[in-house]
């Protein structure tokens, strides 16, 4: 066992894996460790060596690693650039790039925001699971690369639903690992029907587009939610979350106008998700904390009946630095 002590202690540093996933490998592909209850990370393995000797972890009831970040976000590109390869696109290595620096940047913007530490580890396994099947399923990840159309960064703003959703997931003491990873892959996924609309939209401010435009644009959800459809392995709650991701509980929202009872319950985690990173977005001059807490603020004080009230709940419980001021409305 070697010492870690090179290795930086926060959480947002580091990346966990299912340590099941690494003893199917024959080596090694990165430095393995396990993190200490001093929160302190300690190298078990390093890179090339043989799994075997780590079979002792799991007997003691270890059930995931630890690599290095910028280890994994190498292993992330390389997965995406080979399920691209399985479809004959991989003849642009930035675009594949665009999935590996999103994930730092968001993993940095969470730590830098002040999400609960314990919540943003749990969820960074799951985002884990995510890109896994995002990079196993080639018709997901050619939709996902295509959000880099999107004006802004639209593979972060995406990956930063989707973190978002999770951890509101955890945050509503939802406990299923099932009910978690569709949360994220849901919050992955919530824009791919904007990857189908023309260029010419997309570039347009909302309020400059003709009343024709913005009735295309309004129907990108359920273009998203038509793509998945033909996915035959995607799952309903999935689809029903990139529907409505623009429906708000009051019933102004679109494409159908629902209101709160008639939303899906993982459809109202997502909705509040993409709302509070389009709010935060909006303060892009500001710091990550305090970006976070003037989107808190807004969507709190002035636009809590927007939202279903247990998904507030949720988003405050995610910020144990905030004031958790009374929900209004």
């Amino acid at each position: 066992m070697e010492n870690g002590g090179g290795a930086n202690s926060k959480r947002e540093s580091m990346q966990s894996i299912p340590i099941d996933e690494v003893l199917s490998k024959s080596h090694l592909p990165v430095d393995a460790f396990v993190c200490l209850a001093s929160g302190k990370f300690l190298m078990v393995a390093k890179a090339g060596a043989a799994v075997e000797t780590l079979g002792k972890f799991k007997e003691r009831g270890v059930d995931r690693l630890f690599v290095r970040l910028e280890d994994y976000l190498s292993l992330v590109q390389k997965s995406v650039e080979e399920a691209a390869s399985s479809l004959g696109v991989a003849d642009d290595s930035r675009k594949f790039a665009s999935v590996r620096d999103a994930v730092g940047s968001v993993y940095r913007e969470i730590g830098d925001i002040g999400f609960d530490e314990e919540v943003f580890g749990h969820v960074k396994l799951v985002n884990h699971s995510t890109l896994s099947l995002m990079a196993k399923t080639p018709k997901m990840s050619e939709l996902i690369l295509k959000l880099d159309r999107l004006p802004g960064d639209g593979v972060k703003h995406a990956m930063m639903v989707s973190l978002t959703a999770a951890m509101l997931g955890v945050g509503h003491g939802w406990v299923k690992p099932g009910t978690i990873e569709k949360l994220a892959l849901g919050g992955l996924l919530h824009d791919v029907g904007q990857a189908r609309l023309p260029q010419n939209i997309l570039d347009k401010p909302f309020h400059a587009l003709s009343s024709d435009e913005q009735v295309i644009l309004k129907g990108h959800s359920d273009v998203g939610a038509q793509l998945l459809a033909q996915a035959k392995s995607t799952p309903e709650d999935v689809i029903l979350m990139v529907q409505e991701h623009h429906e708000y509980a009051d019933g102004s929202g679109f494409p159908r106008g629902l209101k709160n009872l008639q939303i899906s319950p993982l459809s109202k985690v997502v909705i509040l998700a993409n709302s509070f990173v389009d709010r935060m977005e909006k303060y892009s001059q500001e710091p990550a904390s305090e970006r976070a807490h003037l989107a808190l603020e807004r969507i709190t004080k002035h636009e809590a009946h927007l939202f279903d009230r247990e998904a507030l709940r949720a988003l405050l419980r995610i910020f144990p630095g905030f004031e958790k001021g009374k929900i209004a409305g």
